[in-house]
């Protein structure tokens, strides 16, 4: 699989090289305590090191082999590493699916990133991939994450019970959903 690229007003999507190490760490350093349950924990210093980040890169090259993308969400002025996207678990065949996973570094909320990144997904799924439909889940509590999927026209279709193990614990998600036939191009 090819690497992405792609473009939005602020933002660019794009796979991680060896030189977005320092973006990826000063990213790391600059986020704060965890905001939510659904946020995660800043990592130690010493797990940010280059050592680190070139396994990271090993991990989404063989990720990449397989058909899933570890995506960075950069600032598309100043470069700086906002936060990341995932599409794995991609499905040829009859059914040409994939799921979506998205996060920003907490010292970016509130400021529209994860909306246009996820704009951006859908752009990459429904017109690079030639996929048919998007899946996502999102915990229960996270209400941030289910107005980005709703701004971007992803819809409702359940709840699964006990479906992701987070902090300790057997968590219930809410599905999201969105096809090709709801799809509708980007107007940034």
């Amino acid at each position: 699989m090819s690497a992405i690229d792609i473009t939005t007003p602020r933002l660019l999507l794009i796979t991680p090289t060896r030189s977005f190490y320092t973006a990826w760490r000063e990213a790391h350093l600059g986020a704060g305590p965890a905001q939510t349950l659904s946020d995660f924990e800043p990592r130690e210093p010493e797990a940010l090191s280059e050592e680190a980040f070139d396994a990271l890169l090993d991990r989404l090259a063989w990720l990449r082999s397989q058909g899933s993308h570890g995506i960075s969400i950069l600032d598309r002025q100043s470069r700086a590493q906002l936060g990341t996207l995932s599409l794995f678990d991609r499905v040829d065949g009859p059914s040409k699916n994939i799921f979506l996973g998205y996060h920003i570094f907490n010292q970016h909320w509130g400021q529209g990133f994860a909306t246009e990144a996820v704009a951006g997904a859908k752009q990459i799924v429904f017109e690079d991939f030639d996929l048919h439909r998007i899946e996502a889940l999102v915990e229960v509590d996270n209400t941030a994450s289910t107005r980005v999927l709703e701004k971007n026209g992803f819809r409702l279709e359940g709840t699964a019970k006990r479906r992701l193990f987070r902090r300790g614990e057997w968590r219930d998600a809410l599905i999201y959903a969105l096809t090709a036939e709801e799809y509708e191009p980007p107007s940034y």
